[in-house]
């Protein structure tokens, strides 16, 4: 008895929008803005703090800061190895906000988990 073998459909065709282009442009500008003014301590303080509430209200997981707060912190012995102190120290005390950000939003992420297992438990006991 022959075996019947599903016959492979074409793919779809993949369409690029022009949003998700013009996204990535605004992205690399604005982050190529904000590497330019991270020589200026107090800019880059106040970048991370407008991430801090943009985190925070649109509760980005916290995974994510601490990632780009492990990165600040490894870029620091780069800017050390090409003799540019000041961004080395820049960067060392944006990965220390970035670590603030990211506990905090850890913090809310496990309060949030656990009223929502706190209020799972008491609908259990209310059914039975």
């Amino acid at each position: 008895m022959r075996r019947r073998f599903h016959t492979p459909q074409p793919a779809p065709k993949t369409t690029r929008r022009k949003s998700n282009i013009w996204n990535y442009a605004a992205l690399i500008a604005v982050a190529s803005l904000i590497g330019f003014l991270s020589q200026i301590q107090w800019v880059g303080a106040l970048a991370i703090g407008i991430y801090a509430v943009f985190a925070l209200w649109r509760r980005i997981p916290s995974r994510l800061t601490f990632i780009v707060a492990l990165f600040a912190l490894g870029l620091v012995p780069v800017a050390i190895v090409f003799d540019r102190w000041y961004i080395a120290q820049n960067f060392g005390s944006y990965s220390f906000l970035l670590f603030m950000v990211g506990v905090f939003s850890l913090t809310f992420e496990l309060r949030r988990e656990i009223y929502s297992l706190r209020n799972m438990h008491n609908d259990k006991q209310k059914r039975v």
